[in-house]
Parts: structure tokens; C-alpha cells; sequence
């Protein structure tokens, strides 16, 4: 990195040293970046909850963060920039057992994923549902979660996989609050 002729100096410390004023000059940025994340943390609303998420996490449910939110964030934008590639076909799957996307997206009433693992039954194509504005992005909604779907997971997760990577080039699968289950060791094995 070449340093701009502005810092390319260096400032005497006594007779026989110096300090060149590049360093010095980062070393105040470095300062000014710990202050603002000081006063951010301290003193802003997102360091509130910061700060609750950090020694209690039901404090931020309290705020209005749903815990998972961040993983559907991150399956939801994953799926997207996947989708805008040219001719990528992409199937987004709601699996989170509180359906956040499916209700971030307005299709939380829908059938969906559960419908099909409680039976190993439907027509794929019936259950997803477009995205406005992404045209190579399907969705599919949570549906109405039974146990016999968690029951029957194991048996008819591959037999959904097969199906959907006939259809699209990528499966992206939000897990939001399986993350600490077997479901997601289940879930990438296939």
C-alpha cells in the first residue's frame, strides 16, 4: 500500500528517533473507531440491544428481534443474489418451526414444506410460490407444522431434496431455529 505524501513524513521524538506520521495518523483513526463504538454501544438503542443480547436473551425478544431473524435475513439475501444470476433457477425453504419468512413474505397461511414431509405427498410445483421482482426465485412457505411431520422428517427429506434438484439449480434452506437440533445435521447429509 503506498502511503499518500500527505503522512509520508515522520516526526522527530528527541535526537535520535522518529515516528513516521502515518502511524500516527491511524493510530488516532484506530482511537476515533473505539470511541464511536464506545458511544455507539453505550449510548444508541442498537447498543441497548446489543448489550441485552449479550447478557440475556430474552431481553431482546422483549426489544422486538426475533432470535433466527438474522439466519432468514441471510437465507433470504443468499437465495436472492443466487436467483439474479442469469438463468439460476433457486428454491428458498422455510424451516423454521415459527415460519418467519413465510410470514415476512405474506404467504404464512399457505400449504408448504410440513404438508408435504407429513405425507411425502403433493406436487412441488402446487406448494412454491413466486417472489415478486426475482423471477428465478421460488419460495416455499412453512405450511402447518404437525409432529407427524417432524416424525415423518427423515423419511421424506431426500425424497424432497430429489424432487426440488430436479426443478432448480440451488436449494437454499432457512433453519433459523433448528440451528441447535439434529434436524440440520439431518438436513445436509442429503
Amino acid at each position: 500500500v503506498t502511503i499518500p505524501p500527505m503522512f509520508a513524513g515522520s516526526i522527530a521524538l528527541g535526537d535520535t528517533m522518529t515516528y513516521p506520521v502515518y502511524r500516527l495518523v491511524m493510530s488516532a483513526v484506530c482511537l476515533l473507531v473505539a470511541g464511536g463504538m464506545y458511544l455507539l454501544i453505550q449510548r444508541t438503542r442498537l447498543g441497548m440491544m446489543i448489550r441485552a443480547g449479550a447478557s440475556n436473551r430474552e431481553m431482546v425478544g422483549v426489544l422486538g428481534v426475533q432470535e433466527g431473524d438474522s439466519s432468514s435475513a441471510s437465507a433470504a439475501l443468499l437465495a436472492a443474489a443466487l436467483s439474479m444470476r442469469q438463468g439460476q433457477r433457486v428454491l428458498l425453504v422455510d424451516l423454521c418451526l415459527d415460519g418467519g419468512l413465510s410470514r415476512k413474505l405474506g404467504f404464512s397461511g399457505d400449504s408448504g414444506l410440513y404438508d408435504y414431509l407429513a405425507t411425502g405427498k403433493g406436487d412441488l410445483d402446487s406448494l412454491t410460490r413466486s417472489v415478486e421482482g426475482l423471477p428465478g426465485l421460488k419460495f416455499l412457505p412453512k405450511g402447518r407444522f404437525t409432529p407427524q411431520a417432524l416424525f415423518e422428517f427423515g423419511e421424506h427429506w431426500p425424497q424432497f431434496l430429489a424432487s426440488a434438484r430436479s426443478k432448480v439449480d440451488w436449494v437454499v434452506v432457512d433453519l433459523g431455529d433448528y440451528l441447535n437440533t439434529q434436524i440440520p445435521r439431518m438436513a445436509l447429509n442429503h
